[in-house]
């Protein structure tokens, strides 16, 4: 049973080797429990990207580009 932490849950997990290897070269200088959180945290943040995908091309923008790029509220 996992342990709750106070950051979170504790959990035991067997991943598969080759892949590990290959994150941990590309993530360099990342521990493994760094790399396994951001690929849950890129897990998750797909699914918000696929609601998104429904509305693309359904919604209607009015608004002054020209105005956007030179008012008070830009960068």
């Amino acid at each position: 049973m996992p342990l709750l932490t106070n950051n979170g849950m504790e959990t035991a997990v067997t991943i598969d080797a080759d892949v590990l290897d290959k994150a941990m070269q590309t993530a360099i200088g990342q521990t493994q429990r760094e790399i396994v959180e951001d690929a849950l945290r890129l897990f998750a943040m797909r699914s918000s990207y696929d609601l998104a995908k429904q509305y693309r091309g359904k919604l209607r923008w009015e608004g002054d580009l020209d105005e956007m790029r030179t008012s008070k509220w830009s960068l």
